[in-house]
């Protein structure tokens, strides 16, 4: 017993303020709506017998009870009856043919449209909207259907503004005051990519200023192009531009520049788009350890220069 007693029935100081803050908690919890009932809530005010009710009653008129109810009371569409009898003062207001594009406020109003509804009809049409038919009256929000039945057989719209009128303007091509005008195909010249200047490229589709300079430019450090394909290798210039251009480039392979491998310094050979500063360096150093090339084919033994590389480069070197 002495051992249960220590271990399941001993707390410790924080345990027992525990259990009294517990307690505390739990005693407001049950006393709280008796507090409230006490010192929270109003005291009840006291019913009127029967009698008083009655008297009341009878000092209100007819007319009285018939405002209360209308202003308690919901119509149909979601408007109070207070709007109802709006509408029916304006049942008897004499209306007269019109054109709701060009009605203004105030005639809106005689009509016995609101005036703030008559506004926004205003602003609608000075935005650019337009009744086309009698119907599209019914799309104005703010007119009950009661008013709007009424005014239907009023409306008159102006032949311009008529759906036929209008579609008439938009799709009757015939009415309009300009001619259709037939643009011819284009021919393009065809023209020697080594002979040409840069304003003789810009004739061609697609070419502007800038494509043609750089075309001339790589033309130029390559010593003139041997083949048409050399074109694309412009810097820039698009495969599809190319190839639109390309039927209407002709090749003149005479005028070609060759560099003598036997005489020209590693600057003038790395100058070359083809060779630059690795080919340039190994073929002088060649050159200088086993002389002059017999023939521009004497490239290939140096194992840098690979088939592809030769073929590339030979048509712009020579031995002479």
């Amino acid at each position: 017993m002495k051992y249960l007693k220590n271990n399941y029935f001993y707390f410790t100081k924080s345990e027992r303020i525990g259990i009294y803050v517990l307690l505390t908690l739990t005693i407001l919890f049950f006393l709280l709506p008796t507090i409230y009932k006490r010192y929270v809530l109003p005291p009840a005010q006291p019913v009127p017998n029967n009698a008083a009710l009655l008297a009341a009653l009878q000092q209100l008129t007819p007319d009285s009870a018939n405002s209360n109810d209308a202003n308690n009371n919901n119509g149909p569409y979601g408007y109070s009856d207070a709007s109802d009898r709006y509408e029916q003062r304006t049942i008897n207001t004499p209306l007269f043919y019109f054109d709701p594009n060009t009605l203004s406020v105030e005639g809106w109003v005689s009509l016995g449209v609101k005036e703030k509804t008559a506004i926004g009809i205003q602003n609608y049409i000075a935005k650019g909207g337009k009744f086309r038919q009698a119907a599209d009256v019914k799309k104005i929000w703010g007119i009950r259907p009661q008013l709007m039945e009424r005014l239907i057989p009023f409306v008159r719209i102006d032949e311009k503004f008529t759906t036929t009128a209008f579609q008439k303007r938009v799709y009757d091509t015939s009415r309009l005051p300009y001619q259709k005008t037939v643009y011819e195909k284009r021919t393009y010249q065809p023209i020697a990519v080594n002979a040409a200047d840069s304003t003789a490229f810009t004739d061609l589709p697609g070419i502007g200023p800038g494509y043609a300079g750089r075309i001339v430019r790589f033309r130029n450090r390559l010593g003139g192009f041997v083949s048409v394909d050399q074109v694309a290798e412009t810097f820039g210039l698009p495969d599809s531009t190319f190839q639109t251009i390309k039927p209407y480039l002709k090749i003149d392979g005479s005028n070609i520049k060759k560099l003598n491998i036997n005489l020209a310094s590693a600057e003038e050979l790395k100058a070359h788009p083809y060779i630059r500063w690795q080919l340039a360096n190994v073929i002088t150093a060649y050159r200088t350890q086993h002389g002059n090339f017999a023939t521009v084919a004497s490239l290939k033994k140096i194992m840098l220069i690979t088939d592809d590389v030769f073929t590339k480069i030979a048509p712009y070197l020579v031995v002479d």
